[in-house]
């Protein structure tokens, strides 16, 4: 009797409706935890990754190295440069003078060996005085003669070069001939520029210097590559051909030149053209940029004044 008056008190058409919800949620609920054990188990489908393919960068040979190797039939070992860039890496340079007047750079070895003079001892007096050979450099007013003389002596893979030589982006700025002394085995000559801003007493100087200093043994022509041999390049070149005095040709700036039919012209037309013996060519960069990343030529140019010198390297 107690349960028919509860049960009569309850609402059945509630209870039914949310028996028939919460039994709707069940079968929703049991569906998707259905189609989700489906979906697992179907395999996977893996789409492979395309790989996009490696840039290889290929280095450009610079045009420095592959001029050289054209127009010069004396090519080195890497053993031998490794060991001239050793020598050249820890010289002791030291600045010597600069020369004024042609009187400055007579050395009086020059007439000593050549006149005996009475009661002196001369094998003494020579190991008294060491002449050390001498390697010049002429160029035109801001041929790079300083610039190349301070990456010459500065090591391959430095950012920026020593400062042994004074240099300035004004044209003439070296006035006398100044000597720089190289682990005593050397010395290299750094001359006023001819051309602009330079002077006939420089002139005369530097001539003087070319045509009696027996110390001498070679000379380097320095042009931009960019500019060319212009007038003045030639007639050194002239000058030194018909005075006998050995020299060899260096083109610098080689970082401003992007081709090179110009200046093999040049070089077949002008310097060959004009000389005896074809000389030896050198190109360099004593600056670095997107054409040039290292100083090319260098190590070739140390070989050549080691070899000129006759200096012991090991």
């Amino acid at each position: 009797m107690y349960c028919r008056r509860v049960y009569s008190t309850l609402n059945t058409k509630y209870d039914i409706s949310t028996i028939k919800n919460i039994i709707s949620t069940v079968k929703g609920k049991t569906s998707l935890t259905e189609s989700t054990k489906e979906n697992s188990q179907k395999p996977s489908i893996k789409v492979p990754r395309i790989k996009t393919p490696k840039v290889i960068k290929t280095k450009t040979i610079p045009l420095s190295i592959n001029l050289f190797e054209k127009y010069n039939g004396e090519l080195y070992s890497v053993s031998d440069i490794n060991k001239c860039n050793k020598f050249f890496n820890g010289a002791n340079v030291t600045f010597e003078r600069s020369a004024v007047n042609s009187i400055e750079f007579e050395n009086p070895m020059n007439t000593l060996l050549d006149d005996p003079i009475d009661g002196i001892d001369q094998p003494k007096l020579r190991n008294t005085i060491k002449i050390l050979p001498e390697i010049a450099f002429l160029g035109s007013s801001n041929a790079g003669k300083s610039s190349l003389l301070n990456a010459l002596l500065t090591k391959y893979n430095k950012a920026s070069t020593e400062s042994i030589a004074r240099t300035s982006h004004k044209a003439g700025y070296t006035k006398y001939l100044n000597f720089f002394n190289i682990s005593n085995k050397f010395r290299l000559v750094d001359t006023p520029g001819y051309g602009y801003n330079s002077t006939n007493v420089q002139g005369e100087l530097t001539r003087q210097y070319l045509l009696n200093r027996k110390e001498l043994l070679r000379s380097y022509i320095l042009i931009p590559a960019k500019k060319l041999p212009n007038h003045r390049d030639l007639s050194v070149m002239n000058f030194l051909n018909e005075n006998g005095i050995s020299y060899d040709v260096i083109f610098t700036k080689m970082d401003e030149l992007k081709n090179t039919e110009e200046l093999e012209r040049s070089i077949k037309e002008f310097i060959y053209g004009s000389s005896r013996v074809k000389p030896n060519i050198f190109f360099v960069n004593s600056i670095t940029n997107k054409y040039c990343e290292h100083r090319y030529g260098f190590d070739k140019l140390r070989m050549s004044i080691i070899n000129i010198t006759n200096t012991s390297i090991k």
